[in-house]
């Protein structure tokens, strides 16, 4: 009996393996989305440079949602799975804004990220036009953080600038549906969320200098939230 079993998980296995040695189609896809964003902590710190001032500018953007753009490439094997490689970016902002008869003064607070990893997951065909799926995106995330400050009173006019970096992981699942229109090109849509770790930002110009909270704690931004939207795919 233990022999047998032997032979069904060894035999089972090597029919996957011969099953995804050979593709099925390759596929690359675009995507338009929508994406929210966790940023706490940069929320945190939008509302402590505007606590920081003698005049109380008004936080008219905090980090709101914001529309995404997305390319993969993957091969989907003649069992259903899927592997291949994914990058999409994002980017969401806040803004402290005021104005009276003398001048302005603002200060935006500019994210922007850009992942890059790989995708596996495995596909189900419902009929010739319909098929869903589920997948799970991970790698790299490389975000920046822009604090661009102005100021204009009467004649005179200031401007500064800090910009920031950070590199962490992010996880994303999500589960598709798609509808072929024809033998090489389907529409789709697309649901998940996506986690990603607090990640500690730094200058541009130099990793070691951390950008601090006014009060003295490092900034972290965090780009966890929900994450869905329409595709564009081409079959090979």
């Amino acid at each position: 009996m233990l022999k047998s079993i032997k032979l069904y998980l060894v035999t089972g296995g090597l029919i996957f393996l011969a099953s995804m040695a050979y593709p099925q189609k390759f596929i690359v896809s675009a995507e338009y989305g929508i994406g929210t964003f966790h940023m706490k902590d940069l929320k945190k710190l939008q509302h402590e440079f505007n606590t920081n001032f003698y005049f109380k500018a008004e936080e008219v953007e905090k980090f709101p949602p914001y529309m995404g753009y997305g390319l993969s490439a993957q091969y989907c094997f003649s069992s259903g799975y899927t592997i291949g490689i994914e990058s999409d970016l994002f980017s969401t902002g806040g803004r402290n804004y005021i104005e009276d008869y003398s001048g302005y003064y603002k200060i935006d607070f500019l994210a922007h990220a850009i992942n890059v990893g790989i995708l596996t997951g495995f596909k189900t065909t419902i009929n010739k036009k319909l098929s869903y799926g589920f997948e799970i995106n991970q790698g790299l995330k490389f975000s920046s953080l822009d604090i661009k400050e102005k100021i204009v009173i009467s004649d005179f006019k200031r401007d500064d600038e800090l910009n920031s970096r950070s590199v962490s992981w992010f996880i994303k699942p999500l589960l598709r549906l798609n509808f072929n229109i024809s033998e090489m090109l389907a529409l789709g849509v697309f649901a998940g969320g996506e986690l990603n770790f607090n990640s500690k930002l730094h200058l541009a110009d130099d990793r070691d200098i951390k950008i601090k909270h006014p009060f003295g704690d490092e900034a972290k931004i965090n780009w966890s939230g929900l994450r869905s939207g329409i595709s564009l795919s081409i079959l090979l």
